[in-house]
């Protein structure tokens, strides 16, 4: 029975010294396993660059995607068993697109098939086990802009005969913001005949943000007019939101906010200058008895001339009736 029970242990270390070699020779063999794994990358809506990253987060690989095809990212995998590896993109959203910002996780397994061979199973998070790795950008949508007309009103106290006409002006305090068709010199001006109201024109906003404008009226040096000196800031606010923009005016005068009727008012002054006095005739002096003297001489004078004019008027008539014959 000794002798046959060391037969037994003497097998037994033989069989597990066989099995430790095969053993050992398996575990060299799918060490030695490699394999590179095509992965298909694709997007929409807009082109970008897509990276490949280890499980240690070190770029191994890049690709400029563009729309509609197909690209791929070559993964080496060394050795049986599970290989992971993150792919993304590197663009950050500009005015015009907003990128997918989706990390995938890809893990690769490696393993024998039934014929011997090594085969890879692939699976993504999100996606679980993805043909294609698709990234989705998203363009933005251009707001219609969104517009105003800003009005001047124009007031005048006083009577005048006829009506000026008054000149008004609008600038935009940063020269880069919108300003109506038919600006000169980067600005716009518009005029009033008299009372009235008039528009500088359509300003249209196409971003978001706060603009702001100053109007002036311009001193003609009208006679008979005081000129309203004031001075307004138009602020607007504009804002998205659902994809459509709008905007708020306000109106401030000398700075502070203008209340009820929100436009711009100017108010001029006339005041008609009086006529200029009229000279008086000149008088003769109290006492001055030469002038006097010769104001009697001279109205007697006349006076005289009078009477012997008619004296010699009465003379002729008479002569002439005696020397007409008697019929």
């Amino acid at each position: 029975m000794k002798m046959q029970g060391r037969r037994i242990t003497a097998s037994a270390l033989l069989v597990a010294l066989v099995f430790c070699l095969l053993l050992g020779n398996i575990g060299a063999l799918a060490a030695s396993e490699t394999m590179d794994v095509s992965i298909p990358v694709s997007c929409t809506g807009a082109p970008c660059t897509a990276v490949l990253l280890d499980g240690a987060g070190n770029e191994l690989a890049r690709l400029d995607l563009t729309v509609g095809v197909t690209s791929y990212f070559t993964a080496h995998c060394a050795g049986l068993g599970d290989h992971g590896f993150q792919i993304k993109l590197i663009n950050t959203d500009t005015a015009t697109v907003i990128y997918d910002k989706t990390v995938f996780d890809v893990s690769i397994t490696l393993f024998y098939g039934d014929d011997g061979q090594v085969h890879y199973v692939m699976s993504a998070n999100p996606g679980n086990k993805p043909t294609e790795i698709i990234f989705h950008n998203t363009p933005k949508t251009t707001p219609p802009p969104c517009t105003d007309d800003p009005p001047v009103v124009k007031h005048v106290q006083g009577n005048p005969k006829k009506a000026e006409t008054f000149t008004f002006v609008l600038t935009p305090d940063d020269p880069s913001y919108p300003m109506p068709a038919g600006s000169v010199n980067g600005v716009k001006t518009t005029t009033i005949t008299g009372e009235g109201m008039s528009e500088f024109g359509i300003i249209e906003f196409t971003a978001p943000g706060r603009y702001t404008y100053t109007v002036i009226e311009k001193n003609g040096g009208a006679a008979g007019y005081t000129y309203d000196d004031s001075i307004y800031t138009i602020a607007y606010d504009v804002t998205e939101q659902n994809g459509a923009l709008s905007v708020v005016r306000t109106i401030l005068k000398d700075g502070k906010i203008v209340t009820g009727f929100n436009v711009v008012s100017f108010t001029n002054v006339y005041k008609e200058d009086p006529p200029p006095d009229k000279p008086n005739p000149p008088t003769p002096k109290t006492g001055d008895d030469s002038h006097l003297s010769l104001w009697k001489t001279a109205a007697g004078a006349s006076l005289g001339m009078i009477l012997l004019l008619g004296a010699v008027l009465i003379l002729t008539i008479k002569k002439g009736k005696k020397e007409e014959p008697n019929g």
